[in-house]
């Protein structure tokens, strides 16, 4: 419609978002992060190979909890998995780089904790 520079933006974030995807993806984001080492992009892979981590663990505790528990016992599996996953990635992240370094929920928590939450009418969430 002739918005050329809204045109652009509009793709770009619709590639961020197919990348975004293609890194939740347990072995395509596994595969992904290793080119991005292979590239140099060390930022890159970490995203890709968190990511796509965190997923394969949610996938995983789910299962393991559908078995045990059957559909709540998925829900419940499928956020303990991701859960233990953050907390590995948080423990080996921090070790690795010598300072506190939260991944996914331990850094939503961490955030809350440390009262950095975005606040809605003055109010933190």
């Amino acid at each position: 419609m002739g918005d050329t520079e809204g045109a652009r933006e509009t793709q770009l974030e619709f590639v961020g978002f197919l990348n975004d995807s293609a890194d939740s993806i347990p072995v395509v984001g596994h595969v992904k992060g290793g080119i991005h080492y292979v590239c140099g992009d060390t930022e890159g892979g970490d995203k890709a190979m968190k990511s796509s981590s965190r997923t394969a663990g949610v996938i995983g505790g789910g299962v393991v909890g559908f078995v045990v528990g059957g559909p709540p016992g998925a829900a419940v599996g499928g956020a303990a998995g991701g859960l233990l996953v953050d907390g590995l990635t948080t423990g080996i992240d921090s070790a690795v780089h010598e300072e506190f370094r939260p991944a996914g929920t331990v850094a939503a928590v961490d955030t809350l904790v440390e009262g950095k939450s975005k606040s809605v009418s003055g109010r933190h969430l």
